[in-house]
């Protein structure tokens, strides 16, 4: 496991420059939620403080750049047949994309994201010791969820010529419904409705809710671990099925 995650490790700090980006976009994405907040709750402080929402925006933010693109790396396998040598590998073809992918996302946090977390100590006016359980709690299952919604979409690869076009699709629905764009508790009622029936805010949405006192802490890993076992039973169905029809072009 050890050697995947080295990887993993060894395939993102190849690419310093897309390092470089995640940083930028990070700072800049953060910068413009700050600069529209401040000008928000100038006129309408009712909405809370401009604390409980970078703290907000900082989680999210930090979840969407911590977690993997593991679909397209499924994708790119699947059609240039690389998924064939680690079939070979002694390790499950599950086992070896999350070990890589848990490698990058390791590289990540220590060069973009531990900003962010060092920053949320900094806006949370106070953090209990439960409280950062809780989080840490939520992180681990929501990057599991992540992961196999990815791992599902990824397997797609084995019906269609391109997941572009799911893929897009997948990520508009989870801009709007993971709430990285608006704190999911300012969505109307009816909305938030349709959010919490979806697993993609809990990924992030509700995992930043939970730290601003907005969501309790079962009330998410309850249903992040009913959707983990869900969409990995559904990816590991879809691979196994794929794979019997698999057929690679020269070989």
């Amino acid at each position: 496991m050890k050697q995947l995650i080295k990887i993993g490790i060894k395939k993102i700090t190849n690419y310093t420059d897309y390092l470089t980006i995640l940083l930028l976009k990070n700072i800049i994405y953060l910068l413009v939620q700050w600069a529209l907040w401040t000008t928000i709750l100038r006129y309408d402080d009712s909405l809370g403080s401009i604390h409980s929402i970078m703290s907000y925006f900082l989680i999210v933010q930090g979840l969407e750049t911590l977690y993997p693109y593991t679909s397209m790396d499924v994708s790119d396998d699947i059609k240039s047949g690389d998924i064939i040598n680690k079939l070979c590998k002694p390790v499950s073809l599950v086992q070896q994309y999350f070990y890589e992918a848990f490698g990058s996302s390791i590289t990540k946090f220590c060069t973009v994201v531990g900003v962010n977390f060092i920053a949320l100590i900094f806006f949370a006016q106070s953090i209990s010791g439960t409280k950062l359980l809780g989080l840490f709690l939520l992180i681990i299952a929501g990057y599991l969820l992540n992961f196999s919604i990815e791992l599902l979409f990824g397997s797609i690869a084995f019906f269609t010529q391109s997941i572009w076009g799911i893929e897009s699709l997948k990520s508009a629905v989870k801009v709007i419904f993971a709430g990285s764009i608006v704190p999911i508790y300012y969505y109307p009622k009816w909305l938030v409705q349709i959010a919490n029936l979806l697993p993609f805010s809990y990924t992030q949405g509700n995992i930043a809710a939970y730290f601003n006192g907005e969501r309790t802490l079962f009330s998410i890993l309850g249903i992040q671990v009913i959707y983990v076992v869900v969409f990995m039973l559904g990816a590991q169905m879809i691979l196994r099925y794929g794979l019997r029809q698999l057929s690679i072009n020269g070989g």
